[in-house]
C-alpha cells in the first residue's frame, strides 16, 4: 500500500475531480491518494463523488481553509 499526494491549491471545480480520478487510475487497489484543495466546493465534491463510486473517504482541514481529502482505492 502507498501514499500518493496531489496538490490542488489554488484549482477550483472541476480540475481537483479531474486530478484525482486520473491518480486513480494509476495506482494500485488499496492505495491512498490525499488531494489537498483549498475550495470548500472542491472538497465536498470528492467526497460525495469518490463514496459514490465506492471508494472510502476522509476529509480534514488541516489549516483554516485547507483541507485534505484522503481516498482509499476500493476498486
Amino acid at each position: 500500500m502507498a501514499e500518493h499526494l496531489i496538490d490542488a491549491l489554488g484549482e477550483m471545480c472541476p480540475i481537483p475531480n479531474m486530478m484525482l480520478r486520473e491518480k486513480l487510475k494509476e495506482v494500485a487497489v488499496g492505495d491512498i491518494v490525499i488531494l489537498e484543495t483549498d475550495h470548500f466546493c472542491a472538497k465536498q465534491i470528492l467526497e460525495t463523488e469518490m463514496r459514490r463510486m465506492g471508494h472510502r473517504v476522509t476529509a480534514k482541514q488541516v489549516m483554516p481553509g485547507v483541507w485534505q481529502v484522503a481516498v482509499r482505492k476500493v476498486r
